[in-house]
């Protein structure tokens, strides 16, 4: 069994090795900072803020790791106006099991 331990070192890991979040806008890919992270009861969260500037359809947001690949890819629709920001929150909850022993 992996321990909390474990599974908040393997968390720390996942989470060390993302970097950035994309975003479709108006049918144009954008590029945004986390706003925010942490690692709770082995639940990874991931927070993006998009703030009053930004305004219109936004969809297709993706969590791109270091090595450019998509590592959470979610097709939300918002139709988002400029009158105030938005949060958009990943939360995600790691579990492990372990599997009978699979060589013969």
């Amino acid at each position: 069994m992996i321990t909390s331990t474990g599974r908040q070192k393997d968390l720390q890991r996942i989470l060390d090795n993302l970097d950035h979040a994309t975003y479709v806008l108006d049918g144009n890919t954008q590029i945004i900072p986390f706003y925010d992270t942490k690692i709770e009861n082995d639940i990874l969260h991931i927070y993006l803020y998009l703030d009053e500037s930004v305004k219109g359809n936004i969809t297709n947001f993706k969590v791109i790791d270091k090595n450019g690949d998509v590592y959470i890819d979610r097709a939300d629709s918002i139709n988002k106006s400029d009158l105030k920001g938005v949060y958009v929150a990943f939360s995600y909850k790691y579990d492990v099991k372990e599997v009978p022993n699979v060589l013969r």
